[in-house]
């Protein structure tokens, strides 16, 4: 989403994925069908947020899970709300998120890198340089998604949270 947001006609964003494919663990998540919001409103998402409730208030109320379903809505994904509030895919299938996921990176020109791990970041003047299997230039900002340890076959090793830790 990120990558998503960041791409304009005045710039160009890369996303990097040290997997074969984009989204791995998008597509295990909900048991295979993808959780991918709540339809309750967004106040009552504070209920569920165990401290510093206002660390979340400005993101939660700036993209709203209505703008998350519009967002899918408008890249072809129809959901379905089931017990609790929960949204899931019509179809049940996390695939479906990832390829409405896809759709808009490809819509609005971001350049997926895959089978591209990031080895380490280094600091060139203002400038950002990814080390990897490949020299791609030199960036002006980076967004890391690191993920944490939870599933190391998604890529989800914590290797992120060591090379910016570095």
């Amino acid at each position: 989403m990120s990558a998503i947001f960041s791409k304009n006609e005045n710039n160009d964003v890369f996303l990097f994925d040290g997997n074969e494919k984009i989204g791995k663990k998008i597509y295990i998540s909900g048991k295979g069908r993808c959780n991918i919001t709540n339809s309750k409103e967004i106040y009552e998402f504070f209920d569920e947020i165990n401290r510093n409730k206002n660390f979340l208030y400005s993101s939660l109320y700036s993209y709203t899970n209505e703008d998350i379903l519009k967002f899918f809505d408008e890249y072809g994904l129809k959901t379905k709300v089931e017990r609790g509030g929960r949204v899931f895919p019509l179809s049940d299938k996390s695939s479906d998120v990832i390829k409405a996921l896809e759709k808009a990176l490809n819509v609005k020109g971001v350049k997926i890198i895959l089978n591209t791990e990031i080895e380490d970041v280094k600091l060139i003047g203002d400038k950002f340089q990814l080390v990897c299997n490949k020299d791609y230039g030199l960036f002006d900002k980076v967004v890391f998604a690191t993920g944490g340890k939870s599933y190391p076959f998604t890529g989800s090793r914590g290797k992120g949270h060591e090379i910016l830790k570095n």
